[in-house]
């Protein structure tokens, strides 16, 4: 029993890590995407962030796909092993933290190569650890899907530049309210989560 607290603790801190970085990339995206915009992959590289920094005209393709790529499995292989290693219990702690949670565990369970494949969340993960995946093809799907997803975020930038600039001008004219705004809003989902 003391091993089992031991190990959950340790999951807890990493994923601790990561979802802190997660949460400061989005409090701090508008001001760093045009002037930093790796630190900001490197803190958060959700969808849209990769969109606005993605394309080859901020950031090379080489830095972009290496840092975006990384910080997406960062945090999957964590929940993969917690859902391994704890099994069900893992999968009722997030299904009662997230209101999406029982469906997306249903959808999850019946076709859980095809999730991992698609879209490799959290709940995604952890299920995949609690079916005892082999690590072997988690790794590999994982790796697969995101590596897709991100080619087609990367190449959907480069094809319509003039999107990504004209949301970056917005974001560079509104930046200062757009940064108290977003500082606000993930203060506030922080809260309610720790609140649950």
């Amino acid at each position: 029993m003391l091993e089992w607290a031991r190990t959950l603790r340790v999951y807890c801190f990493l994923v601790s890590i990561v979802v802190l970085m997660g949460k400061a990339g989005d409090a701090l995206g508008v001001a760093l995407v045009e002037e930093w915009p790796v630190a900001l992959l490197v803190l958060n590289s959700n969808d849209v962030h990769c969109f606005l920094t993605g394309g080859g005209t901020r950031v090379d393709w080489w830095v972009w796909f290496l840092v975006t790529t990384t910080r997406r499995m960062a945090e999957d292989p964590l929940f993969y092993m917690l859902g391994h290693d704890h099994g069900d219990t893992g999968v009722e702690y997030i299904a009662s933290r997230l209101p999406a949670a029982d469906k997306i565990t249903l959808i999850a369970k019946k076709f859980t190569y095809v999730s991992v494949l698609i879209d490799p969340g959290m709940a995604v993960c952890l299920i995949a650890g609690s079916t005892k995946m082999p690590p072997a093809h988690f790794f590999a799907l994982n790796l697969t899907g995101t590596l897709w997803r991100l080619c087609v975020i990367y190449y959907l930038a480069a094809a319509f530049p003039e999107h990504v600039d004209y949301v970056l001008a917005l974001i560079h004219t509104y930046q200062r309210y757009l940064l108290a705004a977003a500082i606000v809003a993930v203060s506030l989902s922080s809260w309610k989560l720790c609140r649950l």
